[in-house]
């Protein structure tokens, strides 16, 4: 979810993001998903990684803005933040 808000939170706590494509077929995709206890391999998925070594925050469904910032909260900045520059994105 690619808003403002979302963005800098992103961008002020060294949070990237990254998207992984299943529009073609991806095992290793599915394989990640089976890890994170999502067996039906449907689509959304979420997966936020803590910096301080917590399990992954695994969620689905409608995403909102307000749930993504709670979630993103919930796993905290990333670990040395404010020792090098990071630019952030989240998929609309």
């Amino acid at each position: 979810m690619q808003t403002e808000t979302t963005e800098s939170y992103m961008r002020e706590n060294g949070i990237i993001g990254l998207i992984a494509d299943k529009t073609e077929e991806a095992p290793e995709i599915d394989r990640l998903m089976l890890e994170l206890g999502h067996s039906s391999l449907g689509i959304p998925l979420y997966a936020l990684y803590p910096s301080d070594g917590r399990p992954p925050i695994v969620f689905s469904g409608l995403l909102t803005e307000g749930t993504l910032l709670d979630r993103l909260r919930e796993a905290g900045p990333s670990r040395g933040f404010g020792t090098q520059t990071a630019r952030a994105s989240i998929p609309k």
